[in-house]
């Protein structure tokens, strides 16, 4: 089978630059987003004015780092960028500072990939980081992947709650693993379940190396908002999925390497 007709958008400033976010000099007028959830109720956000020269720095800096990347995942982020743009206006429109990415200081906004040590590991009943995206599963069942750092029981942690200052943009999951044992995730946003989506590695397109599945649409939470991901597994085996996506913070929040 040929892929040569396989054509994929690599460049965040490319994207950027279509959306008509990537100039020099101006600044983006404040606006109201609207999100409406499958059982009908609505969410205000809303998107503070932000120097066009900041998410010009946004755009740069993510094809730097992406530049050596899987070619799906520097796809799955070029061509959401400007979501994610809209997402990094809503933190600002409480931190105020703008987003000036590795070189910022105080409340000025950057982002980070996530890693296993931003979330918690639900299989544990009291506060603990993962330390892998290796997991264990004993049996089919459906059990929580993204949840709040609490001490309650295993897989029976409260939804993350962000803070005043923090976005969050889920793009996509890969897996590792030899033989993957998912199939299914279902985000609870806000306090409301979403249609499940696939994550049947059998599938994903595995020719640029791991697998990668997208989500329909990119899941944003926004500052001071919840989100809870639940995956099924189908029977037990070891397995290793971990979510694609970006946490957007305060450079003071970026200075901890143990907790950042």
């Amino acid at each position: 089978m040929a892929y040569d007709n396989l054509v994929l958008k690599t460049s965040v400033v490319d994207a950027m630059m279509a959306a008509g976010m990537y100039q020099s000099g101006g600044k983006t007028t404040q606006e109201n987003l609207l999100t409406v959830a499958p059982d009908g109720t609505t969410t205000t956000h809303i998107m503070a004015e932000i120097d066009y020269y900041d998410l010009m720095i946004f755009a740069d800096e993510m094809d730097i780092i992406l530049k050596l990347q899987n070619p799906l995942i520097q796809n799955l982020v070029a061509k959401n960028a400007p979501s994610i743009a809209q997402l990094i206006r809503g933190v600002n429109y409480n931190t105020r500072s703008g987003y000036k990415g590795s070189s910022g200081s105080g409340n000025a906004l950057d982002a980070i990939f996530f890693h296993e040590g931003q979330f918690q590991n639900p299989d544990a009943a009291g506060i603990a980081p993962r330390t892998t995206w290796v997991r264990n599963v004993a049996a089919a069942a459906n059990l929580q992947f993204i949840c709040q750092p609490d001490a309650l029981g295993a897989n029976t942690h409260a939804a993350l709650q962000l803070g005043n200052n923090e976005g969050f943009a889920l793009l996509g999951f890969a897996n590792e693993a030899a033989a993957p044992i998912t199939t299914t995730e279902q985000h609870q946003y806000l306090g409301v379940n979403y249609n499940i989506q696939n994550l049947s590695y059998s599938l994903a397109n595995a020719i640029y190396g791991n697998s990668i599945i997208e989500l329909k649409q990119p899941l944003l939470v926004w500052p001071n908002e919840t989100v809870l991901v639940n995956v099924r597994y189908f029977t037990n085996g070891q397995d290793e999925l971990q979510p694609i996506g970006l946490w957007i913070k305060t450079a003071a929040n970026l200075r901890n390497m143990a907790s950042s």
